[in-house]
C-alpha cells in the first residue's frame, strides 16, 4: 500500500512528492523535489560557480530555443 502527496513552493516553481509505502515489515518515505526554472532563474544559480552559458535549446535533441517549449536544454561551460 502507498500514500502519497504533493506540496507546492514559491510560486508553484518547486514541487516535493512525498510518497510513504507501507507493507506488512516496514513503512519507508521517499520525498520527490522537483523544480522548474526559467532561463534566467537557472543562470542566477551556475553563474555564482563560474558557469557561464554555451548553448541553449527547447529540448536535449537540440531543436532551436523558441522560450515557448515545456523544457529547457542547457549546455554550460565552465
Amino acid at each position: 500500500m502507498s500514500l502519497e502527496a504533493e506540496y507546492y513552493f514559491e510560486n508553484n516553481t518547486v514541487k516535493a512528492r512525498k510518497i510513504v509505502v507501507i507493507t506488512k515489515n516496514d513503512i519507508r518515505e521517499f520525498i520527490i523535489w522537483d523544480t522548474a526554472f526559467t532561463k534566467e532563474s537557472l543562470l542566477a544559480e551556475v553563474t555564482p560557480y563560474g558557469f557561464g552559458l554555451h548553448g541553449l535549446y527547447d529540448d536535449a535533441r537540440g531543436s532551436s530555443y523558441t522560450g515557448k517549449a515545456d523544457t529547457l536544454c542547457f549546455v554550460l561551460k565552465k
